[in-house]
């Protein structure tokens, strides 16, 4: 699989400004809706940060084939809003990751608005033809705390499936959790299995707020890796 257009990267010494191969594509596509409003979006903005220049992602990095990766990230809420907030930037050591995490704090902005998944995957999928970067996997990270509630998911989510993308899914414990005694949680995650998650080796994971990074670290290493068997 092979991205067509423009590569917007970094300015570091990994930043490519022609085509370049990396071990992995991918699209991180963090929740920016109204329920994400009560400090959800900080979680995972301050995980994503913490996530990316941990000591574990940068180790796996170094493991791959060609020890670099491509990352871009995508804020989304209802189907007219979605945005780049970081253009492909290739990860292949810490000052990389530093620069990507600096663009996360900078750059991602909450929207508010419902909360179309499907929307964010027919933006994420487009995302890797906005790219010259050159890898045989590509994958969309999409983190949520509730279901669609706008649009549909099912014709996007196809699409990229058939375009050979692979989505996995990190669940945000919804609002209400704790009072309803797991039970919306657990539906949350069900609902990514059955209708979010998809492609070979696609898995999905909890997080909860106080450990949405170490969550985010697992899922992470888990994607860069690539060999372990899916859930």
């Amino acid at each position: 699989m092979i991205g067509l257009l423009v590569l917007a990267t970094g300015a570091g010494p990994a930043a490519a400004q022609s085509p370049a191969h990396v071990d992995l594509m991918l699209v991180l596509a963090i929740d920016g809706s109204g329920s994400t409003m009560n400090g959800d979006f900080e979680t995972q903005i301050a995980g994503h940060v913490q996530a990316l220049q941990s000591p574990e992602v940068m180790k796996t990095i170094r493991a791959g084939a060609l020890k670099r990766i491509g990352v871009s990230a995508i804020v989304w809420s209802d189907d007219p809003q979605q945005t780049r907030c970081v253009p492909w930037t290739i990860i292949a050591d810490e000052a990389d990751a530093a620069r990507v995490a600096e663009r996360l704090r900078r750059r991602c902005r909450i929207l508010g608005g419902t909360t179309a998944i499907g929307g964010a995957i027919r933006n994420a999928t487009n995302q890797f033809a906005w790219s010259r970067l050159v890898s045989d996997r590509w994958v969309i990270d999409i983190s949520a705390n509730e279901p669609a509630n706008e649009g549909f998911v099912a014709p996007y989510r196809q699409t990229a499936l058939n375009r050979g993308v692979v989505i996995n899914g990190l669940v945000l414990e919804p609002p209400g959790h704790k009072t309803e005694s797991g039970e919306q949680f657990q539906g949350l995650m069900r609902y990514f299995r059955k209708n979010i998650i998809g492609g070979p080796r696609s898995f999905a994971l909890t997080a909860t707020r106080g450990a949405y990074a170490k969550a985010l670290i697992q899922k992470l290493v888990r994607e860069i890796d690539g060999q372990r068997e899916g859930v």
